[in-house]
């Protein structure tokens, strides 16, 4: 059963998704005047090439927002430049030799997003969704600015045991994820971010509710195929107040990107490579999890939800306009806990589908 407020709030993430859609379908971009784009195998791109609004790519529902370390922002941290127009997941060209590319226009706006996930389960339930724009300021070639402003909202239903605050039925984040990519050398590069927000049920209005994450991960570039990743991610929580942002990032041919990192490992196959699109099939884990300001009886606590995901799923990516994603899994290891409150609750497994859709 869908919580009060979800409806309304499905109308908020909408309200924050077509203005950026309307914007992009605007922005005056000259059309392509050849045939459709060759899809040649992935390799080590210019500066010239790296596009902005491919690094934050298709990222998955997440119930905390400081928690970034997707496949594909490590990758694209070690080309930091902004270039205002769109690029696939691998490089494509055209196939005239004669064929002159216009000067690509300045915009600010990349892309749009909005992702729902469910995990059922009848102890407690949740439902997510998650819209998010992103708009990139060239302030250097080498260090653009991207502006994420997002908005979620998570229903819970919940059947809590005796002693313990009853759950509100719906929690809401409103977030601006404010990062810089910086290219030191072809070797080092740094994804540097902070993440002011706002978590609450809206009547806990409390400095409880006001979160301040952050993240500092370093990219080292070994070879064509093969990056690490250091770093920490700050969530501002008090059950996960760290979690690492290390690993291997190994991509051995164009149709294998294997990600042995923290918090998101991945290993993905690229089954299709079509012109125009590119199918992958994947097995992924995931740490989830959140932190809301809520209120009950009167008084004044923050939840504290953590779980662990196993995910199996199929994403499409293109060069341009739309992508989606899609993924199913098991949810194990979840645990609420209370600030003030004492005692916890631990939850059942529970199973979850999610759906993102980008454009």
């Amino acid at each position: 059963m869908v919580p009060k407020g979800f409806a309304a709030a499905l109308l908020a993430a909408w309200a924050i998704v077509c203005p950026a859609v309307a914007v992009r379908a605007d922005s005056g971009e000259p059309p392509r005047t050849t045939d459709r784009p060759r899809y040649q195998s992935r390799a080590r791109q210019s500066d010239s090439e790296t596009d902005v609004r491919r690094l934050p790519g298709i990222r998955t529902a997440r119930l905390d927002p400081n928690i970034r370390l997707e496949e594909r922002d490590v990758e694209e941290a070690a080309e930091p430049v902004y270039q205002p127009r769109s690029m696939p997941s691998s490089q494509w060209i055209e196939d005239d030799p004669m064929y002159v590319e216009e000067a690509p226009q300045p915009r600010s706006f990349q892309l749009a997003s909005i992702t729902g996930t469910r995990i059922v389960d009848d102890s407690f339930g949740i439902t997510d969704l998650e819209a998010f724009g992103v708009w990139a300021l060239p302030l250097s070639e080498r260090a653009p600015l991207i502006l994420t402003p997002g908005f979620g909202v998570h229903g819970f239903s919940a059947e809590m045991p005796p002693g313990l605050p009853e759950l509100p039925d719906v929690v809401y984040d409103f977030y601006l994820d404010v990062r810089v990519l910086y290219k030191h050398n072809d070797r080092y590069s740094f994804d540097l971010a902070i993440t002011p927000g706002y978590y609450s049920d809206l009547h806990n209005k409390s400095s409880d509710a006001f979160r301040l994450g952050a993240r500092a991960l370093m990219v080292t570039t070994w070879t064509p195929t093969i990056k690490t990743v250091g770093g920490i991610v700050y969530l501002d929580r008090d059950d996960y107040p760290f979690v690492p942002g290390a690993g291997l990032i190994w991509t051995p041919t164009p149709d294998w990107d294997i990600h042995i990192a923290m918090p998101k490992p991945k290993v993905a196959y690229r089954f299709d490579a079509n012109p125009g699109r590119e199918r992958w099939a994947y097995l992924a884990g995931e740490f989830g999890g959140g932190a809301w300001a809520f209120e009950y009886e009167g008084q004044d606590d923050i939840m504290n939800y953590s779980d662990l995901r196993l995910l199996v799923g199929m994403e499409q990516r293109g060069p341009a306009g739309p992508a989606f994603r899609i993924e199913a899994g098991y949810v194990f290891a979840r645990k609420v806990e209370f600030d003030r409150a004492p005692g916890k609750f631990e939850p059942d497994d529970a199973f979850m589908i999610r759906g993102a859709f980008t454009y």
